[in-house]
């Protein structure tokens, strides 16, 4: 579900008509995240910290407001709850694509992850599942490079893409800082820099609460 903005009353509503027609109106910045406490809960619960990751993501996407607009026929739009297409690796290193479903309780979204992981990485890239959660507003996109420590990341976007769906990239945990690097990437008519920052704030807010559930 999502609810239309009224661009009347909107309060961005004349960066979005600068930033829409833009050859390349998306920005990306790359920060560290403290998660030497998330990394250790779940060593020490047996959890994958890849989901709780994700997890901890998801609950920052929908708790903070303007990560969750979108835009669609040059409408912008207030989705309610947001949910991830994630990446994961075959045996070949190929990446797949799964659809993971909002849950408020890790334990659920664990589970269902899983599964998600399982069924993607058995099936085709262009699978059934594939196609039926392209295209999806309320998702986020997220890839994950364990190899390597980046500083700087840019993304494939399709040509002439508009509809602000945020991308996330997770790099390499570093076990003796405790900390990674996390790209953010997302429209500007609908974020500025400061907004990014608040959402990183809310991340590290909800990593830190998981680590502390799963002790």
């Amino acid at each position: 579900m999502a609810t239309q903005i009224d661009l009347s009353t909107w309060q961005r509503a004349e960066h979005f008509t600068f930033f829409k027609d833009l050859a390349n109106p998306y920005f990306s910045v790359c920060v560290r995240i403290d998660a030497g406490s998330l990394f250790a809960a779940c060593k020490q619960s047996g959890q994958s910290f890849y989901l709780a990751c994700l997890y901890a993501l998801l609950r920052a996407n929908n708790s903070y407001q303007p990560v969750c607009h979108r835009i669609d026929n040059n409408q912008i739009w207030l989705c309610d709850k947001i949910e991830i297409n994630a990446v994961q690796f075959d045996e070949q290193n190929l990446f797949k694509i799964s659809y993971l479903p909002y849950a408020e309780d890790f334990a659920d979204f664990s589970e269902k992850g899983k599964i998600a992981f399982e069924t993607a990485i058995s099936q085709p890239f262009f699978s059934e599942q594939f196609n039926s959660i392209e295209g999806r507003l309320n998702c986020i996109h997220v890839s994950v490079l364990p190899w390597l420590d980046f500083t700087g990341f840019s993304h494939a976007t399709p040509f002439g893409e508009q509809n602000g769906i945020p991308k996330f990239v997770f790099g390499k945990f570093d076990k003796q800082l405790g900390t990674m690097p996390l790209n953010i990437d997302v429209h500007h008519g609908l974020m500025d820099g400061f907004h990014v920052a608040q959402f990183v704030n809310v991340l590290q807010q909800e990593m830190a609460a998981l680590a502390k559930s799963l002790l």
